[in-house]
């Protein structure tokens, strides 16, 4: 059996109230070998987890997580900017891990 896993984060930036919110959503795809009879066994591995949602018939599951909300005043990482009409974060050179260049995240 193999598994893909793929993990998406969101950040919804609320410029006008100040505030970030972070949402994590992770999915893992089960393929090939026996996964048809191992299919039952994967997913009660998953019971009691919050926010599981099974797809039979792709044999995957999606984890959906909210992160939490906090405000701008403090953001995650020292030196991050919000421009004024809030479309726009920058996070400076280094501030999210060593040997990383600038980053900015653009509102769609």
């Amino acid at each position: 059996m193999k598994v893909t896993e793929t993990v998406a984060i969101i950040m919804a930036i609320d410029a006008s109230e100040k505030t970030i919110t972070n949402t994590e959503k992770t999915t893992h795809v089960y393929f090939d070998g026996n996964i048809d009879t191992l299919w039952i066994i994967m997913k009660l591995s998953y019971l009691g987890v919050a926010g599981v949602t099974y797809d039979d018939a792709a044999h995957s599951v999606t984890i959906t997580e909210s992160l939490g909300t906090r405000t701008t005043e403090v953001l995650p990482f020292e030196g991050a900017q919000i421009n004024q009409t809030g479309t726009v974060i920058k996070f400076p050179a280094n501030s999210i891990g060593e040997g990383l260049p600038e980053v900015r995240f653009i509102k769609q």
